[in-house]
């Protein structure tokens, strides 16, 4: 009896520990990636989204390297936008590759951990740069589940190599709800095939469903995407020239980067404001404004709309430049974007904000004139109806440079 009962008690150990392992294989090659400084990695990825209204299919790939001194370089056209990011110890490279316009500057810091200033990419590139390991160093947080599903052999490296793999497959938590209404996300699931010697992974599969779209936040899409590594090094020397970047012939120096889409409405700037004619939002005088009757002052016009989250998280940073605006003779415009002018007017009439908004209407004549891709946008018109600033975005450096394009048309706001 006794030994029956030791035999149980073993079988029962040996059973948790194999129910432990897939779990705590994911946590080896996270450390192992988290505690490396030296290594250098290519990403493949193969990546197909599907819904009731579209399916489309992307290619991208995405170069990492990094070794101890703290240099690095990143290089990516996954996820729909071709960025690249570098620092050698001195110099700090920033490009976007769809327009092949390019940022330097000298810098004894990393981008990773400071903001280099002047360089407007830095907001879109170095985000990027600071996780691209984030989904390998951290492959247990959020971890709901881990099975082992076999092993199996696959090619690796340029040699084609075969190495035999434990294959991982995870379940995480949901991601955290945007505050949408309607938005959710099943548990996604990641297979990982893991080489189990030198704890890195190989290959990646993952799957999602959910509320995926943020301009259609009931529809129900299916996210799945592949991806292979070649790990180029990993504890040994990465070659220095690797974080030196030498810019292509074909680009070109900015002084700061801007995506393809958001370039169209900066490249308006120096030119004559285009003539609208629109409406007040409900709760308005009713008698169409035209833009061109605000010549001989300030303009700023503010592109947006309630369903608009960075919009409305702007919102109170634009009503004190409506506020300064009153006392300093310039004049804010709201360009709202809605379905409707009612939703706008009942939207302003709750927050009390009393400043002039104008609605696009379905058409969004003004988006178009002003080519914005995006909202929210701020765009400066000066007295003479010259387009003197266009600020994409929202946050602490949007309402900064705003400010300091109104005080350089002699308005002495703070």
């Amino acid at each position: 009896m006794t030994r029956l009962l030791l035999l149980f008690c073993m079988a029962a150990i040996a059973f948790a520990q194999q129910q432990q392992q897939p779990r705590e294989l994911l946590e080896k090659v996270a450390a192992a990636i988290r505690d490396q400084k030296n290594l250098h990695y290519t990403m493949r990825t193969e990546s197909e989204m599907t819904s009731r209204l579209n399916m489309s299919k992307s290619w991208g790939t995405v170069t990492y390297a990094r070794n101890e001194a703290g240099h690095v370089f990143f290089q990516s056209d996954d996820g729909g936008m071709g960025g690249l990011a570098a620092w050698n110890g001195t110099t700090v490279w920033l490009a976007n590759l769809d327009t092949r316009e390019y940022t330097a500057e000298s810098s004894d810091e990393s981008p990773v951990t400071k903001k280099v200033s002047g360089a407007g990419a830095m907001d879109m590139i170095t985000p990027r740069l600071r996780t691209v390991t984030w989904t390998l160093e951290k492959l247990t947080d959020r971890l709901k589940t881990a099975e082992r599903t076999g092993s199996e052999e696959i090619a690796a490296g340029a040699d084609g190599k075969k190495i035999r793999c434990e294959v991982i497959r995870a379940t995480y938590d949901a991601p955290t709800p945007t505050g949408m209404i309607g938005r959710s996300m099943d548990p996604p699931v990641r297979t990982f095939w893991i080489d189990p010697e030198r704890h890195l992974v190989l290959k990646e599969e993952s799957f999602s469903r959910g509320n995926m779209f943020f301009t259609r936040p009931f529809e129900v899409g299916e996210s799945r995407r592949k991806a292979t590594y070649t790990w180029h090094a990993f504890g040994t020397p990465v070659p220095a020239s690797i974080f030196t970047w030498q810019p292509p012939a074909e680009f070109r120096a900015v002084d700061k980067l801007l995506p393809a889409l958001q370039r169209l409405s900066s490249d308006m700037v120096g030119k004559p404001a285009p003539e609208l004619t629109l409406n007040p939002v409900a709760g308005g005088t009713g008698e169409p404004v035209t833009l061109s009757s605000l010549k001989g002052k300030l303009v700023l016009l503010d592109f947006w709309a309630t369903w608009c989250q960075p919009c409305r998280e702007q919102m109170p940073s634009v009503a004190k430049l409506a506020a300064e605006a009153s006392q300093h003779g310039f004049v804010l415009v709201g360009i709202n974007e809605d379905g409707a002018p009612e939703t706008a007017g009942k939207y302003l009439a709750e927050k009390g904000y009393q400043w002039l908004n104008l609605f696009d209407g379905k058409e969004h004549k003004a988006r178009e004139a002003f080519k914005i891709q995006g909202i929210p946008t701020l765009v400066l018109i000066g007295r003479d109806g010259v387009v003197q600033r266009v600020e994409i975005g929202f946050g602490d450096s949007s309402d900064k440079a705003i400010r300091e394009a109104i005080r350089g048309q002699g308005i002495p706001i703070p």
